[in-house]
C-alpha cells in the first residue's frame, strides 16, 4: 500500500509542477506582449502547454510554424520572446526551490518527500531527453532562439533541481 501512495504522491508532485511550469509560461506571456485573453493553459493534453488565439482556433506548440508566427504578431523581440519561452522553466524552478526545502525544513512530506523531489526532477530529464530528441517544445525552443540565453537559463535551472535533490535525500 506505501507503494501506491509514493506512486500517486509523486504523480502529484509532478502534475503540480507541470501546472506551475504552464503558468510561468502564461505570465511570461503576458510580460512579454501576448493579452491574456489571447492563451490559455492546456492541462488535459499531452504535452502539456499555452495555446494562442488565432481568430475562433486555439494554436498548440506543436504546430511549431503556426504558433510562432501567431506569437510574433504580439512578442516584438528576442528579448521577449525568450522570456515567454523561459517562463515555465523560471517559475518551476522558484516554486521548486522555495516549496521542497520549505517542505523540509518543517518535516512536512516525512518519507515522501525524497521521491516526489526525485521524480519532479527526474520528469525534468525526461523532459529534456523527449524534446532534444524530437523538438518540438521549452528547450529546444529557447536554443533556436539564442544558445546564449538556452545556457544561461537550464544550466541554473538543471543545477539548482539537483542540489535541492540531493539536500533532501542526503
Amino acid at each position: 500500500m506505501s507503494g501506491i501512495i509514493t506512486l500517486l504522491i509523486c504523480l502529484s508532485a509532478i502534475f503540480l509542477m507541470i501546472i506551475i511550469h504552464e503558468c510561468g509560461h502564461y505570465f511570461a506571456g503576458i510580460i512579454a506582449g501576448i493579452p491574456f485573453r489571447q492563451m490559455k493553459i492546456c492541462l488535459w493534453t499531452f504535452p502539456q502547454y499555452v495555446a494562442i488565439k488565432d481568430s475562433n482556433n486555439w494554436i498548440s506548440p506543436l504546430d511549431c510554424e503556426k504558433f510562432v508566427a501567431k506569437s510574433k504578431e504580439y512578442i516584438k523581440g528576442k528579448p521577449r520572446a525568450i522570456v515567454f519561452a523561459s517562463g515555465g522553466f523560471v517559475l518551476q524552478t522558484v516554486a521548486f526551490i522555495t516549496l521542497i526545502p520549505l517542505l523540509k525544513l518543517n518535516n512536512i512530506g516525512g518519507k515522501f518527500l525524497g521521491p516526489a523531489t526525485f521524480a519532479i526532477v527526474a520528469q525534468l530529464f525526461v523532459y529534456l531527453l523527449s524534446d532534444l530528441r524530437k523538438p518540438y517544445g521549452d528547450f529546444t525552443g529557447l536554443l533556436k532562439l539564442s544558445r546564449l540565453a538556452f545556457y544561461l537559463i537550464i544550466i541554473p535551472v538543471i543545477l539548482i533541481h539537483v542540489v535541492v535533490l540531493v539536500y533532501i535525500i542526503r
